[in-house]
């Protein structure tokens, strides 16, 4: 009888093990308040993370002389196609000097489309059109696949889920601002300001459980 106590006890230390070595995953919500007018986007992710595939392929289409969406994600080795669902032509280009990321994908007509590598990382890009100059958007190279666009002209909330808890760093980018990164703890609230050249623009309100 003793025997078979012990084979049953050992099957459930197993078990009690198993559970408490599975990852826990939770969830981070914010909300973007500007004092003036917000920027077009923001881009909010863990950079802990470097999970986010290469086949992960990011795709900038143009619709009536606009990027949509106004930023694009990828990771370095992965390819971005631009495509021209416009009724008129645009050309693609990229030329950041802070980055030192320049390149140009030539004229395309409507209906066509075209590829380029990302061969930069860890940084976010603007790319333009040389025929119609009012046209922007961004392309980021991160490594995590932990992230949310968050196009504020139509929205300002935004939720990641199933974000694992040993991911404690969370990276705030918006066009233009003062880069974020700061750690975030589960069951934690901020507030944390932003700052445009320095000069404070806005607050994000941070949460996560």
């Amino acid at each position: 009888m003793r025997r078979l106590a012990t084979l049953w006890i050992f099957p459930a230390l197993l078990l009690i093990g198993a559970s408490h070595s599975v990852a826990h995953a939770g969830a981070i919500r914010g909300e973007f308040i500007f004092e003036g007018k917000a920027p077009e986007v923001a881009l909010v992710y863990f950079p802990e993370d470097k999970s986010l595939a290469t086949t992960t392929a990011p795709t900038l289409d143009q619709v009536d002389k606009n990027f949509a969406p106004p930023l694009a994600v990828g990771t370095k080795g992965a390819k971005i196609t631009f495509k021209n669902s416009d009724s008129i032509g645009h050309n693609i280009f990229v030329d950041d000097k802070e980055a030192n990321v320049k390149f140009d994908v030539g004229l395309l007509n409507a209906g066509s489309e075209a590829t380029q590598a990302i061969d930069w990382e860890n940084t976010v890009v603007k790319c333009s059109c040389k025929i119609h100059p009012q046209m922007r958007a961004w392309i980021a190279s991160i490594a995590s696949q932990y992230y949310r666009i968050v196009d504020l002209e139509k929205a300002k909330n935004f939720e990641i889920t199933d974000v694992p808890d040993h991911l404690s760093v969370v990276k705030v980018w918006l066009p233009n601002y003062d880069a974020v990164e700061l750690p975030v703890k589960n069951g934690e609230s901020q507030d944390i300001e932003l700052k445009k050249k320095s000069k404070a623009s806005g607050v994000l309100k941070l949460s996560r459980n």
